[in-house]
């Protein structure tokens, strides 16, 4: 088992409300990400979850049992943090029995256990050192084997990778990633990183000001955000958003003209009036850098250009100071001061009201699955 059920959940400390009336339930096995600005609640909301904090109102399951008021070592869950807290003195084979043998649990037990964890998590040959012999990573991964041995009913993660360098939280995602697919355990994890939150989530919770502003899975946000804050958040570069004002509405969809491009997006308009100010939302790569597309454009001057290789990534100023980000084949031949069009396809774009919301989309991405 090791399902999580959030009611109405709320955290204030004193006048400051951090946790906004949070409903949602993990199942068995999902991997939840909960991802946000500093300050969006997403570790406090974890902390909820483990008991580390106090609910000021609503209520917390784990498999059908009622846990707001039950102390974190009756919860049966294994935390993992963003320090290592590893004892120095102790070996990683003593680190990670510590707790087994704090609950007095059979020695014999104890060490299948450390040794199936040492296995998994490939410290076999480590298991002798101390953490001051061993690398970031590895650390980490002793972190993590400590709570592989406890046999939880649900891992948390609040932002494990932080302390790690770059090519180094690539290596330990995968290795999270990995070790999910072969315990098969429930696993809700924190992170301020888009990225990670969209490689290892099958859902993800976006959280800001304590609400959880979307929950579905990466490519449902991706494709079809709620709104503006949403459609910001998730993808790396972010959206491009441009002023636009809603021009007339058939059975396809709706114009958007902006400036004096007119564009056919393919959202309901419906309850919104011709002339209405909105905001047209359009992602990098769905910018059109090649040839004569017949599609509508906008041009530009290129401010700066950023090469990775595979893709170039274009900084366009338009007329009227917008700066679109537009992604490029990484051989495209590009200057400063160029003066460059790029075409816009309407069926990858998206429209905001004045209020930040979607307008609801009239095709649904097949890959945006629930």
């Amino acid at each position: 088992m090791g399902s999580i059920t959030l009611n109405g959940v709320s955290k204030a400390f004193g006048e400051t409300n951090v946790i906004r009336d949070v409903n949602l339930t993990i199942e068995e096995r999902d991997f939840v990400v909960f991802v946000g600005p500093s300050g969006s609640g997403k570790s406090t909301l974890l902390r909820l979850v483990a008991g580390l904090e106090d609910v000021t109102s609503g209520r917390i399951e784990i498999d059908g049992r009622d846990v707001t008021a039950t102390p974190p070592a009756r919860r049966n869950l294994a935390m993992v943090f963003q320090s290592y807290a590893l004892y120095p003195h102790m070996s990683v084979r003593n680190n990670m029995a510590f707790g087994l043998k704090m609950a007095k649990e059979d020695k014999a037990v104890i060490e299948q256990k450390v040794n199936e964890a040492a296995r998994i998590l490939e410290l076999t040959d480590y298991l002798d050192r101390r953490p001051a012999a061993l690398s970031g990573g590895q650390r980490q991964r002793v972190a993590i084997g400590r709570a592989i041995v406890r046999d939880p009913t649900a891992f948390l993660f609040d932002e494990p990778l932080s302390n790690l360098d770059a090519a180094l939280r690539v290596q330990m995602r995968l290795e999270i990633a990995r070790l999910h697919q072969a315990l098969g355990a429930t696993t809700v994890y924190v992170t301020h990183d888009q990225i990670e939150a969209m490689t290892l989530a099958n859902r993800i919770v976006v959280l800001r000001d304590g609400v959880a502003e979307q929950v579905g899975s990466p490519l449902a946000l991706y494709h079809h955000p709620v709104n503006r804050f949403v459609a910001g958040f998730i993808g790396s570069p972010t959206m491009n958003f441009l002023p636009a004002t809603l021009g007339a509405a058939d059975d396809n969809g709706v114009s958007a003209w902006v400036g004096d491009t007119e564009v056919p997006v393919a959202v309901d308009a419906s309850g919104h009036e011709e002339g209405e100010a909105v905001t047209l939302g359009i992602r990098p790569e769905h910018l059109l850098t090649s040839g004569d597309s017949g599609l509508p454009t906008l041009s530009g001057e290129v401010q700066v250009f950023e090469r990775l290789g595979g893709i170039t990534y274009i900084y366009l100023r338009l007329s009227d100071g917008e700066v679109l980000t537009v992604e490029a084949p990484g051989d495209i031949a590009v200057k400063v001061g160029d003066r460059r069009s790029v075409g816009i396809d309407g069926i990858n774009c998206h429209l905001f009201a004045p209020d930040g919301q979607t307008l609801p989309a009239l095709r649904r991405h097949p890959l945006a699955t629930e």
